[in-house]
């Protein structure tokens, strides 16, 4: 992990003035704007259709319509019983695989709207308050509670600081943060960083 110093000079910032004006534009320029744009979101026809584009779904369904016939014209109640088990299977399946896509859908959304929020930084040695989207790397950020983190963020100065970080590990303890250097041994496992904050985190 980089010092303070490295890190200052490899994003070529100031830890007291931040960005310039250049810097800014330029940072836009390079890494584009800090946002993740979510596709359109499918219809349930169409996702009813991708569900049942898989092999092995068409494979049960073939079953399926083979099993129906038979057991109804022989009067075999084994052949519908399978039948009808296999369709329920089927479908259940689908519509769980839907439920699950539309959660992440959501969780998208969320972080649609949250890049639309404004963001407080410290620019030219001024504190401005932007539209998160603008946000660019060595950006100074001044967080504060309530603020949902923008991006993932290191630290360089904290007071009593913690963090909510359910909406990434589904935990429901805060976390404590600090702004100490952390050597490569412990800095092995992202999300236990503890002098940096990740986006949609909360701070409280």
């Amino acid at each position: 992990e980089q010092t303070l110093d490295e890190l200052q000079v490899f994003l070529k910032t100031d830890l007291t003035k931040g960005l310039t004006n250049q810097q800014v534009a330029q940072g836009l320029s390079i890494h584009g704007f800090n946002q993740i744009k979510s596709p359109n979101k499918p219809t349930l026809l169409q996702q009813l259709k991708k569900q049942f584009q898989d092999f092995l779904v068409i494979v049960l369904l073939l079953a399926t319509t083979i099993n129906f016939p038979i057991g109804i014209w022989q009067g075999h109640k084994e052949e519908i019983f399978e039948g009808c088990f296999v369709l329920v299977i089927v479908l259940s399946n689908a519509f769980l695989s839907i439920h699950y896509e539309d959660k992440t859908q959501k969780v998208l959304s969320l972080i649609e709207k949250i890049t639309a929020l404004k963001v407080k930084v410290i620019r030219r040695g001024k504190h401005c308050l932007i539209s998160v989207t603008h946000l660019v790397p060595g950006d100074l950020v001044i967080l504060e509670a309530g603020d949902v983190v923008a991006a993932d963020i290191r630290l360089i100065k904290t007071r009593n600081l913690s963090v909510d970080e359910s909406l990434l590990t589904g935990g429901s303890q805060a976390v404590l943060k600090n702004a100490q250097h952390m050597t490569n041994n412990n800095y092995q496992k992202k999300a236990a960083a503890l002098n940096i904050v990740f986006m949609n985190s909360i701070i409280l």
